[in-house]
This record gives C-alpha cells, sequence and structure tokens, in this order.
C-alpha cells in the first residue's frame, strides 16, 4: 500500500511518515513494531520503489544470472 501510494503518479496525496506510523499500529500480535524499523521501512520503499518481475527490465536481470552462473 505505501508503495502505491508514494510511487503512482495518480496519486493526489502521497502518505506522510506519520501517516504511515498510524497505519502500522497494533500489526504486531496487537503491539507496535519498533518506531525505528517503521521509519527505515518508510524511507527505504519512499527512495526506491518496489517493482514486479513484470514490471522490471528482465534483460538487466538475465545477464546478472548468466554471469553469476559462469563464475560459479
Amino acid at each position: 500500500m505505501l508503495n502505491t501510494d508514494l510511487h503512482n503518479p495518480n496519486m493526489e496525496y502521497k502518505m506522510t511518515l506519520e501517516n504511515f506510523v498510524k497505519n502500522c499500529r497494533k500489526i504486531n500480535n496487537g503491539t507496535d513494531l519498533p518506531e525505528q524499523f517503521l521509519k527505515d521501512s518508510y524511507f527505504e520503499i519512499k527512495t526506491q520503489e518496489i517493482k514486479t518481475l513484470q514490471s522490471r527490465d528482465l534483460s538487466r536481470e538475465i545477464s546478472v544470472q548468466k554471469m553469476h552462473f559462469f563464475y560459479q
């Protein structure tokens, strides 16, 4: 949800860190996750969009896999 919210150009309002922390309350078996973990997660997703295999450049990934296989 956060990834879509921050990276979808059609979203008029972007989720803030404060809203993200509020949305994540009590999701850890009824307790809160550590605030630093949530902050780190928020900024990691904000700076680097999570992409599925279908949306990534597969030609680069295939080249990396071939190199890995070659050097094993």
